[in-house]
């Protein structure tokens, strides 16, 4: 009885030690948290600034913008107001939209045919220059990217450089598979081999360019405009058949509404009536004609 009786301090000691390494542990794990979650804290409160700050940065942005082309009339004018705002809202979002318009205002003036020659090269250069400062810094934008490789490929093929064009858009039609102006840049790319097949007489260059010109109508079957007859034309032409080739029979018109149908039907009747009343009309001036050749009778004198 004696040995048991001293060895029952001896087991409750070491029953006490893992349990308060349990409670140390514990303990350790709750002062980790508390301190993991204060980090977040302080996380979230810096970054909540820092949005607060960018949004106040994009907004000065804005009007900085805004306060310079206010006054601006003329395309001069406000391409002058753009490049003088160029430096002052590079770090915020508003850049990319004035890089776009600046290059967009400076392409337009270098088609001025009231301009000279080294003025309008000094726009067109100006142009492809912003278009392709805003390809590279904005190339994955959904709406930029796209944008600026256009304009970048339409100044190469406005300068001759249909090469370089064609090395732009290739990669745009690409990258931007997706994008709503995907069949246009197809057009496009078709557009600049079939040129420069024009020069080089290479099959190559016509086969590229009756492959893209027939991707761009496939992709915008539908749609009305100046491109999409363009595209057409091309690939008709490539394939020597449509309107484009000679003894070509014509497409036919496109159907008309119903509406439309019974307004030309009353209007050729209209035209009908108005044909009618022509030939009335000629019929009394021949009888009045007629009239006017019979001499009247004079008796003999007695």
């Amino acid at each position: 009885m004696a040995v048991q009786e001293a060895t029952q301090p001896a087991d409750t000691a070491s029953s006490d030690t893992p349990m308060s390494a349990w409670g140390a542990m514990v303990a350790k794990g709750i002062f980790a948290l508390i301190g993991l979650l204060l980090v977040a804290v302080v996380v979230i409160v810096v970054n909540q600034r820092s949005a607060d700050e960018a949004r106040m940065k994009d907004r000065q942005a804005w009007d900085t913008v805004n306060d310079a082309l206010k006054d601006a009339k003329s395309p001069q004018e406000r391409i002058a107001a753009l490049e003088s705002v160029w430096s002052k809202v590079d770090q915020s979002t508003v850049h990319p939209n004035v890089m776009l318009n600046l290059a967009q205002w400076h392409y337009m003036m270098s088609l001025r045919e009231e301009r000279t020659l080294p003025e309008r090269k000094k726009s067109l250069d100006r142009a492809k220059q912003v278009f392709d400062l805003l390809r590279q810094s904005e190339g994955k934008h959904p709406l930029y990217g796209a944008l600026a490789a256009e304009g970048a490929a339409i100044c190469r093929e406005q300068g001759g450089d249909l090469d370089g064009a064609i090395e732009v858009l290739s990669d745009a039609v690409q990258l931007y598979e997706s994008h709503f102006l995907h069949a246009k840049m197809c057009y496009e790319l078709a557009r600049a081999y079939w040129v420069r097949s024009l020069k080089t007489k290479a099959d190559k260059d016509k086969s590229e360019a009756l492959r893209w010109a027939d991707k761009a109508v496939s992709e915008s079957a539908g749609k009305e405009g100046d491109w999409t007859r363009e595209a057409q034309f091309i690939k008709s032409l490539l394939e020597k058949n449509g309107p484009a080739w000679p003894n070509a029979e014509p497409p036919p018109p496109p159907a008309k509404k119903p509406d439309e149908a019974k307004k030309d039907e009353a209007k050729t009747g209209e035209a009908k009536k108005d044909e009618v009343k022509t030939g009335e009309a000629k019929k009394d001036e021949v009888k009045t004609g007629e009239a006017q050749k019979v001499e009247p009778k004079t008796e003999p004198e007695k």
